[in-house]
């Protein structure tokens, strides 16, 4: 199975796997890395997994979540890729750029974990077009309950590059109504990324 790489992503089998760092993420997240600094920080779809090897040499704990992870015992396939760091093993949490598999649907933390979690291109991003807008609508609010839920109290949440941009804010305000404990911002485009959500848990 050999990668198919192309500027900064590779599919691999039906995985696209990225590696964008800390200057892409705070471009396209507005986000100012010395926030991070002492704080637990959860990076969904972390691909190849820069962002969390480049805040580790900053002195920031970041555990990266992907499902493309499961595949870590295959070096061989991940030797492929290019120079990418991805074929560490997992390992437990308390160690710094640690490489956890999973999806954002279920992730696998205890409630309260995490000041910030973070996500760009990832799954929000891969909701299907042609699914209907009920699934559409039920696959986000399920995406968002779980970051929420992983969050501790007044922790952040910001997520780029959505399929569906700004026709989010009536299903996060609809999820308030109905209970949940946020709030949020919908942010304008900044460089050339799309507009991104900021989530607060209250």
């Amino acid at each position: 199975m050999s990668p198919q790489q192309d500027s900064g992503y590779a599919w691999i089998g039906r995985l696209m796997v990225t590696d964008r760092g800390v200057s892409e993420y705070s471009r396209a997240l507005g986000l100012d890395v010395g926030m991070l600094r002492g704080k637990d920080v959860l990076d969904i779809g972390a691909g190849a997994g820069a962002f969390g090897k480049e805040c580790s040499k900053l002195g920031i704990n970041v555990v990266s979540l992907d499902p493309a992870y499961s595949l870590l015992a295959r070096p061989a396939v991940w030797r492929e890729y290019g120079d990418m760091d991805i074929s560490e093993h997992l390992r437990g949490r308390e160690n710094r750029n640690n490489k956890v598999a999973g999806m954002n649907e279920a992730l696998s933390f205890r409630s309260g974990s995490f000041d910030f979690a973070l996500s760009t291109f990832s799954s929000y991003f891969f909701i299907p077009d042609n699914y209907p807008p009920e699934r559409h609508y039920e696959i986000f609010k399920l995406l968002t309950r779980e970051v929420v839920r992983v969050l501790k109290p007044g922790g952040e949440a910001r997520v780029g590059q959505m399929a569906n941009g700004w026709q989010s804010a009536p299903l996060l305000d609809e999820m308030i109504a109905e209970g949940s404990a946020f709030e949020y911002e919908m942010v304008p485009e900044t460089d050339h990324f799309k507009a991104y959500m900021r989530i607060r848990k209250k």
